[in-house]
């Protein structure tokens, strides 16, 4: 995984740059769709993922009715409620339950819910979701060319 992580983050760069001009719609934060192409055999774990990012959206939403929160205040407060709900998620609450079919759902990452989160708040919940799912189909279509059959042992 070690040697995969690097080259599916700089394919997933060159993905991002290509949907930014060809779409007008960046597909979150540039990196993400690298670390959900990794993640694309495990679906739990992208939908957890997209839940702690869609929380986290929504809870500062919220919170800005009520306090001043814009600019970079508003992108730490997303962030910070990604790596919160991220770690409530993962680490208290799905491995308590016994239903087997959640024991091994983890979200991705602690900051990669909160990039897509920043983004939902930039260009919207449905806009970011399609493009971030496109691009890392794409990243991992290209990993498969490239890696072949090495990918399936990583």
């Amino acid at each position: 995984m070690n040697e995969i992580l690097p080259l599916s983050i700089g394919l997933s760069l060159v993905v991002s740059l290509v949907f930014s001009e060809l779409f007008g719609i960046l597909g979150t934060g540039l990196v993400v769709p690298g670390y959900l192409a990794l993640s694309l055999n495990n679906p739990k774990n992208i939908a957890l993922t997209f839940l702690i990012a869609l929380l986290s959206y929504i809870c500062v939403e919220l919170l800005s009715n009520f306090l001043l929160i814009f600019g970079k205040r508003k992108i730490v407060f997303i962030l910070l409620f990604g790596y919160f709900f991220g770690y409530l998620l993962n680490y208290q609450i799905l491995p308590d339950i016994d239903i087997s079919y959640l024991s091994e759902v983890r979200g991705i990452g602690f900051i990669i819910p909160g990039l897509i989160a920043v983004w939902y708040e930039r260009q919207g919940v449905l806009e970011t979701t399609s493009v971030l799912i496109l691009a890392a189909i794409f990243v991992k279509i290209l990993l498969i060319f490239i890696l072949g059959t090495e990918l399936e042992t990583l």
